[in-house]
């Protein structure tokens, strides 16, 4: 879209939070919304901001204003992000996350880099460029991985991912009505406990923490993550493990069965432990299966009778993945 004064909006007030405005290397001249993006939800307002630098020059860059929600603390998604940013998750590497800009507690909005892109999910239900695609996150899963332990990074959280396996699994066997098959859910579930539990004590690297299909964009050759609110030290194995069910469960929900899912699942995890991922699969199958069980309990609790339940071969997978097997 063209800028133009009669697209030009007045200078918003999270201009003067920007560190360029503040130490004075830009002369904000007007702000033109170009666009919104829908996304989980919300809408983002994108547009330009044109500004002089400390030579005059007219200038202008593209940025995307985060409204914020209630399961979505901006403090926290701008730490994180600006933790990343600063670590070297920037051009010209191709594994970023878009530069925070400031975090505006006044209007509360986060003001962040804008870069176009697809999303790792609708790139994967595609099929052009799926196996690229899953290539590079699990490239840049690794990257995040392997992170320097600086300051900043020791400071993180030491949060294991906030599973209720044993919440679902009991909410999931009131829907069963098969003794046999709930007693089967409820050994699941347990192992999956236990599992989880003993993986405490292990090192922990740097997590992500909602490495989801739509949380990650396909720009060009570059991967970029965004929604870093969950960003905290764990085991190796959380953030590929989600990953991969994430994957499983968007394939059934938006195509009604998990093949280009598994998949893609495949691809990326042949790709992670090639690039020298650190998690085993013995580290990761718990967390595919607790995610799995989170993902099945959300759409029956949403009333979903047509979504693939425990009885259309869920538990044995879930159990095959325990075992060793992997679901694709």
């Amino acid at each position: 879209m063209k800028m133009n004064a009669v697209s030009a909006r007045a200078l918003p007030a999270w201009v003067g939070g920007l560190p360029d405005v503040r130490v004075g290397r830009w002369q904000p001249v007007s702000w033109h919304p170009t666009d919104k993006w829908l996304h989980d939800g919300k809408s983002f307002e994108i547009g330009e901001l044109l500004y002089e630098d400390e030579g005059g020059r007219p200038l202008g860059v593209r940025l995307l204003v985060d409204p914020g929600s209630e399961r979505m603390p901006l403090p926290d998604v701008y730490r994180g992000l600006d933790l990343l940013w600063s670590s070297g998750f920037r051009s010209p590497s191709p594994y970023r996350v878009p530069r925070p800009f400031t975090y505006d507690q006044d209007t509360g909005v986060l003001v962040r880099e804008f870069i176009p892109g697809s999303t790792w999910a609708d790139t994967v239900l595609g099929g052009d460029g799926r196996d690229a695609a899953s290539d590079g996150v699990a490239r840049w899963l690794c990257a995040l991985q392997r992170l320097r332990v600086t300051p900043s990074v020791a400071e993180l959280p030491r949060t294991p991912y906030p599973y209720r396996t044993a919440e679902q699994v009991a909410e999931l066997q009131d829907q069963i009505g098969d003794r046999a098959a709930e007693r089967r859910v409820e050994a699941v579930g347990r192992e999956v406990r236990e599992r989880l539990a003993s993986s405490a004590g292990r090192p922990l690297v740097v997590s992500h923490g909602d490495l989801h299909p739509k949380n990650v964009l396909i720009s060009g050759h570059a991967v970029v993550a965004i929604d870093t609110d969950r960003l905290a030290l764990r085991d190796e194995g959380a953030d590929p493990g989600r990953a991969m069910a994430q994957l499983i469960s968007m394939s059934v929900a938006r195509r009604g069965h998990a093949r280009a899912g598994e998949a893609a699942a495949g691809r990326f995890w042949r790709s992670y432990r090639r690039s020298g991922g650190a998690a085993t699969w013995p580290k990761t199958a718990p967390h595919v299966v607790a995610t799995l069980i989170e993902c099945v309990h959300y759409r029956v609790a949403l009333g979903d009778n047509t979504w693939p339940g425990p009885h259309h071969g869920w538990i044995a997978s879930w159990e095959r993945i325990l075992r060793g097997g992997k679901p694709w």
